[in-house]
């Protein structure tokens, strides 16, 4: 008993040592997580002091900066302050901000474009920078915030710029002194004048805060703002302001200089499609109007049963002509003495033809906002067929598209269904259905083709509705494109088109081209460059016309831009 009791107390007597060696490696292990910890947290703390102080340097320097870019001071200061963990420096060659005006008309035109720079702080793998005329913040994972706006005023249509860059040495230091570099006008200058003519004004910036800089742009204009990723750029499309626009003439033509060739019987007249039984059969009229800038020749046989106002001269050649209302012309551009008799109404001079813009800015706008983002999917199989197979018969809905052309094969058919809506197809290229085509506008709603190219309707193509309604359907073209309805030499070879081709141009743009083969009907309108009417070829004018507006003012539903103010404002920043 004396032996075990004396082995029980030796080893207690040696976990009194091992207990001891235990508790203080746990008082050392607590105490280094303790102090890691706690230096982490201090780290972070003045990581994130350093930061705040940065972004309170930047603001500063933002305000002096503007200052003295905008000429209303010479020369800053600015003071940063010290920083054990980061530096202030300035990079000239960083960002860039490209402008450019977009229209159908040829390339777009580059308003500027420039190097950015930036003064920027980088430290604890926060970088805080002055760019553009704003203040960024970026953790360097591609997380961008603005902390104050860029020098990009949007309101009321109007975009104001004043685009600051910077340039200097590479380090700054603790504090530093801003000098005016340069100031260059951008626009308007030249022939780049306000207010802007037609198409998109895009503005893009490269920059690693791009996702920053493409937020304020949606915020501030609700336009169109596109992200470029693998660029790291961010662009917002404004759209150059179109004005309200009616269709109150069925011939709606020219500028100075362009001549319409009305030709063999060629007949104009008009019908009232809003009435009860308002097709053209039933309320056929002489109530429409041939307004053109130009020249007209009357050739043999034609009667425009409606009225006539012409700017340019005004030829009769032939036998039995008729203008059964009134004529308008310019003093010495007819010879009423001698064609006076043919006229049945009123002969007065002072013509005046109303005034037509452009949709070209309209079409661009439907391909920036069409080409990508679209309906398209929800009738694949019919988008296929329209451009280049068998339509048997394709149909389109209420909805947006997008079509490369439309081509479809001979004797296909189409069924537009609106239901009450709105059916927009965006074509980048042509329109020219082959011979044979049925085209059909079926209920209520509203059909429109922004046809970037040409328009050709093959022999023995019909585009139609019930009640001859050429409110439904519209297409709307560039004013150097063509619109071409190829009949055959008789009937039944002919093209019937009801609705409205409105390309009209702007100052000495005649507008869209547009010619009727033998035979061809059109119910409803023309608005731009009628070329040729031949043989007993005619236009019939839809009065209802005059209460339909054809293009809604400051562009439908998307933003718009009428004024534009553009100057690149060069600052020089280098270390006190």
């Amino acid at each position: 008993m004396a032996v075990g009791g004396a082995s029980d107390r030796g080893r207690r007597g040696q976990s009194s040592p091992i207990a001891l060696v235990l508790i203080f490696g746990l008082v050392i292990g607590a105490t280094t997580v303790v102090l890691l910890v706690g230096g982490l947290a201090i780290t972070d703390t003045q990581d994130q002091l350093n930061a705040q102080s940065a972004e309170k340097a930047m603001t500063q320097l933002d305000s002096k900066a503007s200052l003295v870019a905008l000429g209303q001071s010479q020369r800053q200061m600015v003071e940063f302050g010290t920083s054990e963990d980061g530096d202030y420096r300035l990079d000239e060659d960083a960002g860039q901000m490209t402008i450019t005006h977009e229209t159908s008309s040829g390339p777009p035109e580059k308003i500027l474009e420039t190097n950015l720079g930036k003064v920027y702080y980088e430290g604890g793998g926060t970088q805080v920078a002055y760019q553009g005329g704003g203040v960024w913040r970026s953790d360097g994972d591609g997380n961008a915030v603005m902390i104050s706006p860029p020098e990009f005023h949007y309101r009321d249509a109007t975009l104001t710029l004043p685009v600051v860059t910077v340039d200097g040495e590479n380090y700054v230091g603790d504090s530093a002194v801003i000098a005016h570099d340069d100031t260059q006008k951008a626009y308007p200058t030249g022939d780049d004048v306000n207010p802007v003519d037609s198409g998109l004004v895009t503005v893009s910036v490269e920059s690693e805060f791009y996702r920053a800089w493409g937020s304020y742009f949606k915020e501030r204009t609700s336009g169109s703002v596109d992200y470029d990723h693998d660029n790291n750029t961010a662009t917002v499309r404004l759209t150059v302001e179109t004005e309200g626009q009616t269709v109150n003439a069925g011939v709606i033509s020219g500028g100075t200089g362009t001549t319409i060739d009305y030709k063999n019987k060629g007949d104009f007249d008009s019908y009232d499609s809003s009435e009860a039984e308002g097709d053209y059969a039933n309320s056929s009229g002489e109530n429409g109007a041939i307004y053109t800038a130009g020249n007209i020749k009357l050739r043999n046989k034609v009667d425009i049963l409606g009225s006539l106002v012409a700017e340019g001269d005004i030829t009769v050649t032939g036998s039995q002509q008729t203008i059964s209302g009134d004529l308008e012309y310019v003093s010495g551009n007819f010879d009423e003495s001698k064609y006076g008799d043919i006229v049945d109404g009123s002969i007065s001079t002072g013509a005046e033809v109303p005034e037509t813009s452009s949709v070209a800015g309209l079409i661009d706008n439907k391909r920036a906002n069409l080409t990508n983002s679209n309906d398209n999917h929800t009738h694949t199989d019919d988008i296929e067929a329209l451009k280049d197979g068998t339509c048997d018969p394709c149909n389109l809905t209420a909805g947006q598209y997008y079509i490369d052309n439309i081509n479809f094969d001979g004797g296909g058919q189409v069924y537009l269904k609106p239901e009450g809506g709105t059916i927009e197809v965006y074509v980048e290229d042509d329109f020219e259905p082959k011979l044979d085509s049925r085209i059909e506008v079926i209920g209520n709603g509203r059909v429109e083709f922004y046809v970037e190219d040409e328009v050709t309707l093959d022999d023995n193509t019909s585009i139609s509705n019930e009640g001859d309604d050429a409110k439904q359907f519209w297409f709307y073209m560039n004013p150097d494109g063509d619109a071409d309805l190829e009949g055959g030499k008789k009937d039944p070879d002919n093209v019937d088109f009801t609705g409205v081709i409105y390309g009209p141009g702007n100052d000495d743009q005649a507008g869209v081209q547009v010619t009727l083969d033998n035979h061809d009907d059109i119910f409803g309108a023309v608005v731009g460059d009628l070329d040729e009417v031949m043989n007993e070829g005619n236009i019939h004018y839809d009065e209802a016309l005059a209460d339909t507006t054809a293009v809604e003012g400051g562009e439908t539903r998307r933003p718009s831009l009428t004024y534009l103010h553009i100057s690149e404002n060069s600052v020089n920043v280098t270390s006190d």
